[in-house]
């Protein structure tokens, strides 16, 4: 499982070091989407050969039966988002198709062109995805602005946390993850539990504020190294 990476193809390839990955990249049109997906594959991988020769047949795994996983569809999905532009009749197919499988999220327009504001207890949005070009420029652009826009008279804390591989600071391959709170904001160790493979750098600000970094042991031991 992981977030999708959205590639322009006409200057970047998708990876092929595994057959798996294939499933984790789209094109740059869909970025949009900010899409988190989940593969399940029963049987594992089929060998995959580079040098054009076909896959044996004995090799392939058995996949024909399809793979049903439980879960909580109310805490899994919190919300339903259909086109701006959709029609009253789509509304209600997708209100019928979430009765039919016992799931109370509620259905909403998109806000794409007109966003709302927002006043519940928590915010968050995800950048980095989209960084095509790998700039530096483009995340502290994501970072500042999303502080910037910031309406500090209905939120009192925002948490800029930045994600990269451990030892690989490429902006490229770093994400944000940017967080509003009303109240008490979380202990910043939360965002570490979540990212146990990843260096985390937790920006926190409090009234448009810089308020102060939290690192976890891999940042604090990279920072420590380009000291």
């Amino acid at each position: 499982m992981g977030i999708v990476r959205y590639l322009d193809y006409e200057e970047e390839h998708t990876p092929t070091m595994g057959f798996y990955t294939l499933y984790f990249f789209k094109h740059r049109e869909m970025d949009y989407e900010q899409e988190f997906r989940v593969l399940v594959n029963r049987g594992g991988n089929p060998v995959t050969f580079l040098d054009g020769r076909e896959t044996p047949e004995e090799m392939i795994p058995d996949n024909s039966g399809a793979i049903f996983l439980s879960a909580d569809m109310d805490a899994l999905i919190n919300r339903i988002i259909i086109a701006p532009d959709a029609d009253e009749e789509v509304r209600v197919q997708v209100e019928e198709t979430l009765n039919e499988y016992g799931v109370s999220a509620p259905v909403v327009s998109s806000q794409l062109a007109n966003p709302p504001t927002h006043h519940d207890t928590y915010d968050a949005e995800l950048g980095g995805a989209a960084n095509y070009g790998g700039s530096e420029e483009y995340l502290e652009d994501l970072f500042h602005e999303y502080v910037e826009e910031t309406d500090w008279d209905v939120w009192s804390t925002v948490d800029v946390v930045q994600l990269n591989q451990k030892g690989n600071l490429h902006p490229r391959t770093m994400f944000i993850e940017c967080f509003r709170y009303t109240g008490d904001p979380p202990d910043r160790e939360v965002y570490c539990q979540e990212h146990l493979n990843y260096e985390v750098r937790a920006h926190r600000y409090e009234d448009g504020e810089w308020v102060n970094t939290f690192w976890n042991d891999a940042a604090e031991e990279t920072d420590g190294l380009n000291e």
